[in-house]
């Protein structure tokens, strides 16, 4: 009882909704009725002379109809010439013209429906259909109760009832009085179903009066009464078929094991409710119907044993509610979407038949129909194009899932999969109707079947080698309808060409791995790179570029291993470790996956330069570059063979200046050159920065040979400081000179990169005059820490001297501040530790440089205040 007392609620509900809807439609039309002017009403004085214009009238029981006769035609504005001898006759009348539809009002509101006439009018009605069924449903129950007659009989009673009522609602559809009102025979119709339902599900399930399949077919006799009824009284009697009919297998309660019958019945309802839609031009009960029969199928899936028996049934009842039902629609553009809608529920409803009932062929098969009907729907309206894509990927999802596939069975799905998709895709690509969803569909189908394939296939179906040569064949038949196309007049880098081209070169790409050797593969994707950029340029109406790009990242990623392990090993230099070569790639590996595809790459990018933007024709020139320099720096570093802590110390400081006197070479060359090519001045001074970089970061600071054991030379002023020190300083004014605007920029930094190259040159050069080639070992003496002084005083006399003579006052606060330092050092450090005559001669050195200073200072100021005068 509670359960039907739900369903009513939920018609009534359905009920309120529509007759909301229908009643706002006819304030509507009230609206307009209102704001049209009334008929023009005939002048009796003109009546006389209405005979001789061609109007009649037609009368009817009720109303008055004009019946328009051809116009005469209109008098010309020229008054005609009247003879008195002449009769006067007068023209015909000429009908005036209708006024156009006045607009309503700006001020006009809707009609409201007012407190009475809802509670007066309207609801009593529907009040009084709902109190029939109920009324109905409480007959069935006393007779049983009071025992007063046979189970059949009160069925039949309940029945003839629910008779009784539609009869009333045809009669009430009839009679003058109720016709006017359509509710009162809706009312009585719809009382009469819920009527016939009650009895019907009481008998079955409350009394156990009749049996389940007794139950079920009355049930299904009344739903196919309520679509009768529909179609006379409206959709009241639509919304309780609906509800009655779906719902009758779960009421009923009996189960079998074989799901036939029961999806042959929900196909017969679901297609009697769509055509009883259709009819009545109403969208919403075949959504709806829809709805309901794809959840009876997900039930069912669910809770059903899918043996081949009723897997059949429900394939082909998933195949009926995405295909069949649909076509009773009308067409509109609703309507389109309810059909893609099908189709998609279809699609998912089979794949989960795929999966529930363990991936049988029986089930690939209905998969395969589903995809075919979904490619003819898409053939039969364009608009509908996207439903194969949806297929093929719900498919494809649905294809990762299966466990240990049979090979012969996957062979089967997988072929299926890619003549039906990317088949249909490649026929109609170059056609008339080809669209780009028919490249992107081609390439998924060849490319995703073949991914999903190796994914679930067992890992001793096929080799490595054998899977690279299945994905060359799916690459060949993209590639070979992109030929096809480029053979014809396409537009401007059309993108379904773009598309082919890059699937197909991904496709490959991926196999080229199985195929060669690893040292290889870097040349062979750089050659690729540069094949394409040719075709490119030969023809520019066609697009390379997502292939470039494919090609370019495949060989980015051959390279990526070798690049990375010398980049690894060149960071950690940065904590103070040695680079040794055992950590760097080996020569083989630097000349195949990094020199040769790095050099090729960058002749490619040369010649793209017309056709890639500024950005890319600059920072990929100058990737490659670096990269083929690493090669080299690979090849350079092998060639010292520094693999030891031992060695580090008798070559390293050799090895890192002459690496970087050949970058200082390779920069002065470029910058000398740079008027050539716009790309040699970045070279020049790219090359100039990194050795500066190096000279800094290595020589001045992490592994300076004053406190990291380093051979310098046994020589004074012969050995590597000066190369190490000074060459850089040299270097870098040629730079100077060559970028006098840059230099100028970066002034102050360049002036601090002098001063430290030439401190440390000298403090390291006092060192190898006391301790040889090696300066980290050994203490300071005192001679050696009188030295230091006066290196420190003389330099900075030096620094005064330089700063006056090139007018630049860091020099000069320099020279002041490392006086000042050597000052603190001799009175703090020197005399506490000096006695007698090398006490004296330290105060002496210190006095005369400081006189020394000061006069400088003197006469430069002085010379600085006369020329502030005469300007």
């Amino acid at each position: 009882m509670s359960f039907l007392t739900v369903v009513l609620l939920v018609a009534v509900i359905a009920l309120w909704s529509r007759i909301r809807t229908l009643e706002r439609r006819v304030s509507e039309i009230d609206r307009n009725n209102a704001a049209a002017p009334p008929a023009r009403a005939i002048d009796s004085k003109t009546a006389p002379f209405e005979t001789h214009s061609a109007q009649a009238v037609a009368t009817t029981d009720d109303t008055a109809m004009p019946i328009a006769a051809p116009s005469e035609p209109e008098p010309t504005s020229e008054p005609m010439p009247v003879r008195s001898a002449d009769p006067i006759e007068l023209p015909p009348a000429v009908p005036e013209p209708i006024e156009p539809d006045r607009p309503a009002p700006e001020n006009a509101q809707p009609r409201k429906i007012e407190f009475e006439e809802l509670f007066g009018s309207r609801l009593p009605i529907w009040a009084g259909g709902i109190t029939l069924a109920v009324a109905g449903l409480f007959i069935v129950k006393y007779s049983i109760d009071a025992g007063l007659l046979s189970p059949a009989v009160r069925v039949v009673l309940g029945l003839l009832f629910s008779i009784a009522l539609a009869g009333g609602a045809e009669f009430a559809r009839r009679w003058k009085k109720t016709a006017i009102d359509p509710r009162v025979a809706q009312a009585l119709a719809g009382a009469g179903i819920a009527s016939a339902y009650s009895s019907i599900l009481i008998a079955t399930n409350l009394y156990d009066l009749v049996s389940p399949t007794t139950g079920f077919i009355g049930l299904a006799l009344t739903t196919a009464a309520a679509m009768g009824l529909a179609l006379r009284f409206g959709a009241p009697a639509a919304v309780l078929g609906l509800v009655g009919g779906l719902a009758a297998p779960a009421l009923v309660g009996e189960s079998t094991g074989n799901i036939a019958p029961l999806t042959a019945y929900l196909a017969l309802v679901i297609g009697g409710l769509a055509g009883v839609g259709r009819q009545q031009r109403w969208a919403w009960l075949t959504a709806l119907a829809l709805i309901g029969g794809f959840g009876w199928g997900l039930l069912l899936i669910a809770f059903e044993t899918l043996d081949p028996w009723n897997s059949s049934a429900l394939g082909a009842y998933s195949l009926i509610l995405a295909f069949a039902v649909p076509l009773l629609l009308t067409g509109a553009n609703h309507d389109r979407l309810l059909r893609a809608g099908a189709a998609i529920l279809g699609a998912v409803q089979i794949a989960l038949i795929v999966m529930q009932g363990g991936y049988t062929t029986l089930h690939w098969g209905f998969y395969g129909l589903l995809s075919i009907g979904a490619i003819v729907l898409a053939r039969m309206d364009n608009r509908m194009a996207m439903l194969p894509p949806i297929a093929l990927g719900i498919g494809l999802v649905t294809m990762t899932g299966w466990s240990d596939p049979s090979p012969a069975l996957l062979a089967l799905v997988s072929g299926g999969f890619i003549l039906i998709f990317g088949g249909s895709a490649l026929a109609s690509l170059w056609g008339p109707r080809g669209s780009l969803r028919d490249a992107f569909q081609a390439a998924a189908a060849l490319g995703g079947t073949l991914a999903a394939a190796c994914y679930i296939a067992p890992s001793n179906l096929l080799t490595n080698i054998q899977w690279s040569w299945l994905s060359i064949a799916a690459a060949f038949p993209l590639a070979a309808f992109a030929l096809i196309g480029a053979r014809r007049a396409l537009p401007h880098r059309d993108p379904r060409f773009l598309v082919l081209v890059t699937a197909a070169t991904f496709l490959g790409c991926i196999a080229l791995p199985q195929l060669f050797e690893h040292y290889a593969l870097p040349a062979l994707y750089a050659l690729a790179v540069a094949a394409l950029i040719e075709l490119w340029r030969r023809r520019g109406d066609l697009d390379y570029r997502g292939a470039t790009i494919i090609a370019l990242i495949a060989a980015l990623a051959a390279m990526v291993e070798s690049v990375l392990r010398w980049l690894g090993a060149s960071l950690s230099t940065l904590a103070g470790e040695p680079l040794f070569v055992t950590a760097l790639p080996s020569p083989r590996h630097a000349l195949g996956d990094m020199l040769i595809p790095a050099a090729i790459l960058g002749i490619a990018a040369w010649r793209a330069e017309p056709r890639i933007p500024a950005m890319a024709s600059r920072i990929l020139p100058a990737l490659f570059t670096a990269i083929a320099g690493a090669a080299l720096f690979i090849f350079y570093k092998h060639s010292f063979a520094i693999d030891s802590g031992s060695r580090f110390t008798a070559y390293g400081l050799l090895e890192r200046v002459l690496f970087d006197q050949l970058l200082f070479v390779i920069g002065w060359a470029a910058l000398a050159r740079r008027d050539l090519r716009p790309g040699l001045r970045l070279l020049g001074l790219g090359a100039t920065a990194t050795a500066l970089a190096r000279v800094i970061l290595y020589n001045a600071l992490l592994f300076d040979p004053l406190w990291r054991d380093q051979l310098v030379g046994t020589l004074p002023l012969a050995n590597l400081l000066v190369p190490a020190f000074l060459l850089p300083l040299a270097w870098l004014a040629f730079a100077a000179r060559a970028e006098p605007a840059l230099a100028a920029r970066f002034k102050p930094f360049i002036t601090a990169i002098q001063m430290l190259l030439v401190t440390l040159f000298v403090f390291a050069s006092l060192r190898q005059i006391f301790h040889g080639s090696l300066l980290a070992v050994g203490s300071v003496g005192q001679g050696e820490d009188i030295s230091r002084s006066l290196a420190a005083i003389a330099l900075a006399i030096g620094f005064l001297r330089w700063g006056i003579f090139k007018r630049e006052r860091p020099w000069r606060i320099a020279s002041l501040a490392l006086m000042l330092l050597a000052v603190i050092k001799v009175f703090v450090v020197d005399t506490s530790g000096l006695d007698g005559l090398l006490r004296i001669c330290s105060f002496v050195a210190l006095g005369f440089a400081l006189i020394g200073i000061g006069w400088l200072y003197s006469r430069h100021l002085k010379s600085d205040e006369a020329e502030s005068k005469i300007q």
